[in-house]
Parts: structure tokens; sequence; C-alpha cells
């Protein structure tokens, strides 16, 4: 850590940011709020390591202060910076990666980054991934590609995204397969972490953290998905879907349908197998929302009323995974 100017005195209640360049340059913020205000205070080392005058501006709110300052937020790919703060949605939702092509690992280094190329080597290899050296409360911040404009900030602990799972995909057969899990990192933000014999794939998403919201980010997910393996959408039926409402079936039938659907994760043949892990209220919010694709649709209904989805029993029955694809 590099020596700080005697006014930097932050408290435990403050928002920092400590930067060093490759070039011995660097810029050191401290961002408090006060009774009406907040003050951003900003400071910037020359390359001879002298402090500059530190220059303080005032805001009403914290995200504005935040927001007036790009080089706060915008991560350059010769840089290396630790932030502490108690709003982290807030600042990790502002941070982004700067335009530069390639990755900090092929840049010389004059100061120590070992602890970065070690997160490097345990979450590295995955299309969709930038990285630049961040942390936020000592947590390794990561950017994903997003389907729309930009990147999603993340966390990542050694070789995991940091959050809660909220669904998960696989796919495999005796030649390979594929996974996918859909992991909330915080208020608002997910992000895929997927694998496949061709490599590891991360994908951010933004959503509203309502149960509307959820049922969309899992649609857009299995959207993503399927651009990994076909199948996720059927399989996603089988999972959220109940099964034989109004007990149509006779036992003996009920039983031979729920073997079969079981053996959809037989782990000795071509498999699929999905999961969620989201409230009630966003299972039926999921189920409505998912009804807009046709092979989740056919397969809801074959659920609803398997007295007359005889069809996808036989094929189940063979081991025939088609009609979920």
């Amino acid at each position: 850590m590099p020596s700080l100017p005697e006014e930097f005195q932050p408290d435990a209640d403050d928002t920092t940011a400590i930067r060093r360049r490759t070039d011995g340059t660097g810029a050191l913020w401290l961002l408090r709020k006060e009774s009406d205000r907040t003050i951003l205070t900003r400071w910037d080392k020359t390359g001879t390591g002298a402090w500059s005058t530190p220059r303080a501006t005032d805001f009403r709110l914290p995200c504005d202060a935040i927001r007036s300052d790009p080089d706060l937020t915008t991560l350059g790919i010769n840089e290396a910076t630790e932030y502490t703060t108690r709003d982290v949605d807030t600042l990790l939702d502002l941070l982004t990666p700067d335009g530069a092509a390639g990755e900090p690992n092929a840049v010389e280094w004059p100061f120590d980054v070992d602890d970065y190329l070690g997160d490097d080597e345990d979450f590295c290899g995955h299309e969709g991934l930038t990285q630049r050296y961040a942390r936020i409360n000592g947590c390794r911040v990561q950017f994903a590609e997003s389907s729309g404009n930009g990147v999603v900030a993340f966390f990542t602990s050694e070789d995991r995204v940091s959050g809660t799972s909220l669904a998960e995909f696989a796919w495999s057969t005796e030649y390979g397969g594929s996974a996918s899990a859909l992991i909330r990192t915080t208020t608002g933000r997910a992000v895929a972490c997927g694998a496949s014999d061709l490599g590891g794939v991360v994908h951010g998403f933004r959503f509203c953290p309502d149960p509307q919201g959820t049922a969309h980010l899992i649609h857009e997910w299995l959207q993503h998905v399927e651009y990994l393996c076909l199948g996720a959408f059927g399989a996603a039926a089988i999972a959220l879907e109940p099964f034989d409402p109004t007990n149509e079936l006779a036992p003996a039938m009920r039983e031979e349908w729920q073997e079969r659907i079981a053996g959809l994760s037989d782990e000795y043949s071509e498999s699929l197998r999905m999961k969620f892990a989201v409230d009630e209220d966003a299972n039926v919010a999921a189920r409505e929302v998912l009804r807009s694709n046709a092979t989740y649709r056919t397969i809801a209904d074959a659920f609803s009323h398997p007295a007359t989805g005889d069809w996808l029993l036989a094929a189940l029955s063979e081991g025939d995974l088609d009609p979920l694809r």
C-alpha cells in the first residue's frame, strides 16, 4: 500500500478508493456524508510520489458525488484500485472497465499484484469475462458482458461467482456435456456461469427483483442456455410445472411416468437436469412467462393432462429427449 496524505483520515462510514498505476501515478478519493450534504475529496499522485492539494466538492446525494468523477468508477487496464464502502450495491453498479484491449495479467506491474494474479488463475478462461484489478471491501470485482449495453460487475471468490443460486441446468452424455448456473450477485443483478466442452462462459443480467422481474430473468437466462445446449426450456417445464394436478392417471400409470421423469437425471445416459431455487410467487410468474416458448408450453400441457400426453411418455421410455428440445 502506498504512503497516503496526512489529511486522508477515513471513518468507518466513509467511502474510499485508493488507486495505483503502473507509471507511478495514482489517485485517492474520500466520500463523506454529513447532515445534509456529501463531500467528495480527491488527491492525485504525481510520478515523483508527491500528492496534490486535496480538492473537495459538495453534493446533495452520495450517488451524485460518485457519478461526478468518471475516473472514480472507470477501471483502467494498468491500474489497481481498492475500494471501501457501506453502499456496495451503488458502487458496484457504477463500476466499468475502460475500453482497452487485453487483460491486466499481460501488463508489467512495478508493484506486487500477486493476489490479483492468483484470482485470475482461479477464475479465468471464460468467454464474456473482462478483468480489471479492483476490490470492494476486499472482494474481487469482475465484469461480465450483458445482453444490453455495457457490462455487469460481480464478485468472485476463488473459482466461483459470489451470490445466491437461482437456477441450475446440466446436460450430459457419455461423450461430454454442458452446464449453467444462474446466480443472483446483488440486488437487481445476476450472472450466468456456464461450462461446456468448449470452455466456460459468463453472462450478466440486470433485472427487477420482484416475482415478475425474476420470471423474466429466468426466461432470458434460458434463452442464453439454449445458445449452448438445446433442451433448457423443456427441462424447465419439467422442473416447474405440476404433474397431473387433476389426478387423471391411475396409480400404476402415475408410477410409470414418475419413473421416466426420474430417468432424465440418469448419469449413465443422455440426461437433462434443471432445478430452481426461487419462491412460490416467482415460480408462478415464471410458469406464466415461459409459456411464450413453444417447447415449454407443449411439455407443460402434457404434464397438466398426462392422460393425453402418452406421446411424451413413449419418447421418454425410449430415451428420446427430442420433445424437450
